[in-house]
């Protein structure tokens, strides 16, 4: 890959090799409850009794309020509507696998039901398949872990 920088290029050099290194880390009780939902194809969130924030994933303390605890728990379900989107048309190489995420992608905003925000990824790429306002469908790994990446993308939901 050739990249520019001013009047100069500069080609870049990539090596494909694994690097494993075997770690295990607390979740903590906000994240390990969203984390096994998404084993079960659930998606939690939770609300802040002060302002009303939704917030996935789920949080200890609303970053709006500043220090309010967060409080009850909501199940989302597994569809939204399309807030906003954006075509990237570079590759870039995926940090969970390793992988090059060949152009072009989706990144999308969708407004899930009871009002969470979520950002992730969106098929086809194609601008012209999708519009504001659509109701859309998560589509889920076969063999979830408990990791983000357990929702693969959104596709736009059949009528």
């Amino acid at each position: 890959m050739t990249i520019e920088h001013g009047a100069e290029k500069k080609e870049l050099l990539a090596m494909d090799y694994l690097i494993s290194l075997p770690v295990r880390y607390d979740a903590g009780a906000y994240m390990g409850r969203f984390l096994k939902g998404l084993i079960n194809k659930e998606i939690w969130a939770n609300k802040c009794p002060k302002c009303g924030r939704i917030s996935v994933p789920p949080r200890a303390l609303c970053g709006r309020c500043l220090g309010t605890e967060m409080g009850e728990w909501l199940k989302l379900g597994d569809e939204g509507t399309l807030e906003s989107f954006e075509v990237c048309f570079y590759d870039f190489i995926q940090s969970n696998t390793g992988q090059i995420q060949k152009a072009p992608w989706v990144k999308a905003t969708f407004i899930m039901d009871h009002g969470a925000i979520m950002e992730h990824y969106m098929v086809p790429p194609d601008p012209t398949k999708h519009k504001v306002g659509d109701r859309y469908k998560v589509v889920w790994n076969e063999s979830r872990i408990g990791e983000f990446h357990d929702i693969l993308h959104f596709v736009k939901k059949e009528e």
